[in-house]
């Protein structure tokens, strides 16, 4: 059974491996067995997605490894927005060594726990010891402690390893030109996610209408109604499920991801000072649109959503894609009610 997810960039392994045999294994009395990592090169069968999000429902604690390869990868943020609107798991952010920002995303760095401060580490030791029930004695974790901390600290030198990390996310760095650029990219990016959304679910409608028409058809000629004809018709239909379920779970993340990104460029231009009022006006109805695309789209969703959840199942394989494509529905409309939250904490609306 897993107990503890691991996301990292397999760029900074080297580290993530020593927390782990150190901290967790270790530390905190658990076995590598009971630890479920990034899935980004796991997936060679639909057996293995199965087994991975198996292992990930069983997790009672997630550790975000968040570092600057962390933020560069896009499979990392993807993986990072897709488990934060899980509310069965525990989330904690571990700064790696050298990061040089103080947010990802809209998440604070200045929650998360430093991996090279000692008090910290305590933390992290009784959180594992909690959530996952394991005992370990004070002073052999107090050894395992020491030893990552040696190791840490011959791995990235030992310059602020007990210090208070201050982080610097750069704004300082970027001018206007800069931050209009990066709002336009993400805004860009989220609006194509947002139509490539409503045109699958469009493409995805039509199709269930053809698979309901064909159904209502041989209900109706007695003759020509067999099992084995219904039996195929379903079976396309459990086809263009999982289709979409795969898109919707292949792209909610980033569609999260783009939209915080958006924000955070809007809110630097409008508290960086160098517009008048008629432009951050215009700024601010900009913002507006785009919180409005995001609630259309969650109200087409949800009413999406009903849609399916009153098709009758006929067959266990179209039962089993539905349920996947429910689940993946809702993740969507987890995360479309964060952001729109998010909008709301940002004044924006």
């Amino acid at each position: 059974m897993k107990k503890v997810f691991v996301s990292y960039s397999s760029l900074d392994e080297q580290v993530v491996s020593l927390f782990i045999d150190k901290v967790i294994c270790d530390g905190a009395g658990l076995d590598k067995e009971d630890i479920l990592f990034s899935a980004r090169e796991i997936f060679a069968t639909e057996n293995d997605r199965h087994s991975y999000f198996e292992g990930l429902k069983q997790c009672r604690i997630c550790f975000f490894m968040v570092s600057d390869n962390y933020r560069k990868s896009e499979e990392c943020l993807q993986e990072m927005g897709s488990l934060i609107t899980w509310n069965d798991i525990i989330r904690k952010i571990i700064i790696m060594p050298d990061t040089s920002f103080d947010r990802i995303g809209y998440l604070s760095l200045h929650d998360g726990i430093s991996i090279s401060n000692a008090d910290g580490l305590d933390a992290v030791h009784d959180l594992l010891v909690d959530a996952c029930d394991t005992r370990v004695q004070t002073a052999f974790w107090n050894r395992s402690k020491a030893v990552f901390i040696e190791k840490l600290s011959g791995l990235v030198g030992p310059s602020n390893r007990n210090e208070v990390v201050v982080f610097n996310d750069g704004r300082e760095e970027l001018d206007l030109l800069d931050m209009r650029e990066a709002f336009d990219k993400y805004l860009s990016s989220y609006t194509t996610t947002v139509n490539a959304f409503a045109e699958e679910i469009k493409i995805f409608t039509q199709k269930l209408n053809e698979m309901s028409q064909a159904l209502t058809l041989l209900n109706r000629n007695p003759e020509a109604f067999t099992p084995s004809r219904v039996r195929r018709i379903l079976l396309d239909g459990a086809e263009q499920n999982d289709k979409l379920a795969a898109f919707f779970e292949n792209n909610t993340p980033s569609l999260q991801n783009d939209f915080d990104a958006a924000m955070k460029y809007a809110i630097m231009m409008q508290e960086s000072g160098a517009f008048d009022a008629a432009v951050k006006a215009q700024n601010r109805e900009q913002c507006r649109i785009l919180i409005s695309t995001l609630v259309s789209l969650r109200a087409e969703v949800r009413s999406f959503r009903d849609a399916m959840s009153d098709i009758v199942d006929l067959d266990k394989t179209y039962r089993k894609s539905k349920l996947r494509l429910i689940k993946a529905v809702d993740q969507m409309l987890d995360v479309l009610a964060f952001c729109v939250s998010r909008a709301n904490d940002y004044q924006l609306t």
